[in-house]
């Protein structure tokens, strides 16, 4: 039975839903297709099961009319594509469809197609879109096409992760997963009986996938933001809209370097959008005390919640996320930040041990990598030695004096070292996914000036791709790896604390006066 969370997150993910897009060779609208002729040369060519009684519909078939009125009901516009025998535009047709469902045998093959259909879809993503595909079949071995999706497509590199199922009727692969559902009246094993749906419930079903695949406190916030930008498109262009053109084209022309207009553009066009997806966000609080109170009702129950050494009621808990931990009777209130976590994690795992690191990592660096690594303020490196010893450097050179560079440069670096109180802290990411909590050494005797030579196209210095990392190489051939760009206003933060510190004036008072100060 679903919980109040799964209903909640239902709701949203319902609401970010648009589209759908079907593929199947035997729709039809209004009564049914009947059976055809038995094709007697082989499983490949077999289109009708034998057994069906005479006047009823061919398992095979899709109902066409059903399944898009069902899909209108829950909100979304459904496309039926049915495909030539030369199927190269039925993924046109689909990429942009938020749920794709395909039939499995298209044109009396045996699943040729739809397996080049499917390798296609996820060429054109390229890991980089939430998709839910949904094979739909009239076949009864639904498990077996699992077992052939899974075999072919990761014969070109693609790893496959079971849903959890004993056979493999859900693949996920990366940002996309795969589910399989026989058509209605088709006879199913004992086990997989819950997979045979009919048009009129697949939607439901394809509606709760995806719902699956986003549920969770913050997926539903990023869902909820994003379907915001999605439904106020016109807010934004009403803004940027064509009448200032030649403002803009000034602004460029007045620019020392004119290609910066549209980064400037887009950083206020981020701007506008985040306030759309904060205000939405804050009226619809999709992760508020509400859906707050569900979450622990479903993972936590509502008993005592453990947390390391310490148990909380569920009131307890209830108020401490209400009103926060320093109006809370908590144990160790100070420490507090140190073991929350390990209570509310749902299961003990012991990789979920850097879930805070992982989550600091998050807010401190842009998780989605800039097209171009280009070396500037809050651009951190590591030094390529070979050695894991090698120590992060952040550097502190302006993005304004980092660009339109013709001749080398020097760039100043703060080495990034193990973190004491005072320091300022981040937490940075390795490309093997180790999370190291660092400090932003401010020692001017351990500040590191390293001279570069720009790209003369570009005009900045920018990283090479080399196998599964991007390298700066300086002057003297020493070579740092790309690790990472910290946020904008974070990287801004570290330039404030190093001015503050290069800020300080040294007095020449009496010290016992000034140790008194530090002693209240």
């Amino acid at each position: 039975m679903a919980s109040d969370f799964d209903d909640r997150c239902r709701k949203i993910a319902r609401r970010f839903l648009v589209s759908a897009a079907v593929v199947d060779d035997q729709p039809y609208y209004g009564e049914p297709k009947p059976p055809g002729r038995l094709i007697t040369p082989g499983r490949a060519d077999r289109t009708v099961d034998d057994e069906s009684p005479p006047g009823s519909r061919d398992r095979q078939s899709l109902d066409a009319g059903a399944i898009t009125k069902s899909f209108s009901k829950e909100g979304l516009i459904c496309g039926v594509v049915r495909p030539a025998q030369d199927e190269g535009n039925v993924v046109k047709s689909v990429e942009r469809a938020d749920l794709v469902v395909i039939d499995w045998k298209l044109h009396r093959d045996d699943g040729e197609r739809a397996l080049r259909i499917l390798n296609s879809i996820l060429d054109g993503d390229q890991d980089q879109r939430l998709r839910l595909i949904a094979v739909y079949t009239g076949e009864s071995e639904i498990g077996e096409i699992g077992g052939r999706i899974r075999e072919e497509l990761g014969k070109n590199g693609r790893k496959f992760e079971s849903g959890g199922r004993d056979e493999p009727v859900t693949l996920l692969c990366g940002p996309c997963r795969i589910e399989i559902y026989a058509k209605s009246n088709t006879p199913m094993s004992p086990g997989l009986a819950g997979r045979s749906v009919s048009e009129e419930e697949l939607p439901g079903r394809l509606i709760d996938d995806f719902a699956d695949m986003t549920t969770g406190l913050l997926p539903s916030i990023a869902l909820v933001a994003l379907t915001a930008v999605r439904e106020n498109t016109y807010r934004v262009l009403d803004k940027f809209e064509s009448g200032l053109d030649a403002a803009f084209l000034t602004h460029r022309a007045c620019l020392p370097s004119p290609d910066d207009s549209e980064r400037h553009m887009v950083a206020q066009i981020a701007s506008e959008l985040g306030a759309v997806m904060e205000e939405r966000v804050i009226r619809g609080r999709p992760s508020g005390m509400e859906a707050i109170e569900s979450w622990i009702r479903k993972y936590k129950g509502s008993g005592d919640v453990s947390f390391g050494d310490n148990k909380l009621t569920h009131e307890c808990v209830l108020e401490l996320l209400s009103d926060g931990v320093d109006t809370t009777s908590v144990p160790r209130k100070s420490k507090a930040y140190s073991w929350l976590t390990a209570g509310f994690v749902l299961d003990d795992d012991d990789s979920l041990s850097d879930l805070d690191l992982r989550f600091a990592w998050m807010t401190c660096f842009r998780a989605i990598e800039p097209p171009e690594k280009t070396l500037w303020i809050g651009t951190v490196v590591r030094g390529c030695a070979g050695s894991e010893d090698d120590e992060y450097l952040l550097c502190m050179r302006p993005r304004c004096d980092s660009v339109r560079m013709t001749t080398p440069e020097s760039f100043l670096f703060l080495p990034l070292t193990k973190p004491r109180q005072g320091m300022f802290q981040l937490v940075v990411r390795s490309h093997s996914s180790r999370y190291d909590r660092v400090g932003v050494n401010t020692d001017m005797s351990r500040w590191k000036l390293i001279e570069f030579r720009p790209d003369q196209e570009v005009k900045a210095v920018v990283a090479r791709k080399e196998a599964d990392s991007y390298v700066f190489t300086d002057l003297c051939g020493g070579r740092y790896e790309w690790i990472g760009e910290l946020k904008t206003d974070v990287a801004h933060s570290v330039g404030q604390a190093l001015s503050v510190t290069l800020s300080r004036i040294a007095l020449d008072r009496s010290e016992w006066l000034r140790r008194s100060e530090r002693s209240g």
